[in-house]
């Protein structure tokens, strides 16, 4: 046994085996792993990075709002043009995690120096006492493939003349009514 540990072959062995232990035990579980992916969510809107964002959202995201992918980067860059500084705060989260499939749901509040309409929108989201639902699924055998599917909140009805886009639109004064 003394052997074993006086080989320094042995102890790097040993210490590669505790690291990969470790990083699968934690940093590979799935519950890790979409923790990552919704706080890159948060942060890349916070930050106003929608490559941030992307790599965490599935080509097929769709939601009852009508929004894909693509509007969703829109949609993110209006709320985001109406602060001058934005925190999205989740509160009393919950993970629901079953086999390839996952749920986040949490009361979403907004805090920021509004401009524009941010007032607006921070009031509204403030008011909500329904949870956000984040739908998220695996896309591979890849521990790190979980991508955001489709977003809903019972509380948030969308004007049907709202189009993705029209608030960054109107910031930079490229829309008319």
């Amino acid at each position: 046994m003394s052997a074993f540990f006086a080989s320094r072959t042995n102890w790097i062995i040993l210490g590669t085996m505790v690291l990969m232990g470790n990083l699968l035990f934690f940093d590979w579980t799935s519950r890790a792993q979409l923790e990552k992916r919704q706080t890159a969510l948060i942060e890349g809107i916070q930050d106003n990075s929608w490559r941030r964002c992307q790599g965490v959202i599935s080509q097929r995201y769709a939601d009852r709002w009508g929004w894909k992918r693509d509007d969703l980067r829109l949609v993110f860059q209006d709320v985001r043009s109406q602060f001058l500084v934005l925190t999205l705060l989740l509160e009393n989260p919950v993970w629901e995690i079953a086999g390839r499939k996952a749920t986040f749901k949490a009361q979403l509040r907004v805090r920021g120096t509004p401009l524009g309409m941010g007032a607006s929108v921070e009031r509204m989201i403030n008011r909500e006492t329904e949870p956000l639902f984040f739908y998220w699924e695996k896309e591979s055998w890849t521990p790190w493939s979980w991508k955001l599917v489709r977003m809903n909140h019972s509380e948030v009805e969308i004007p049907e003349s709202y189009t993705p886009g029209d608030l960054l639109r109107a910031r930079n004064g490229q829309f008319s009514l």
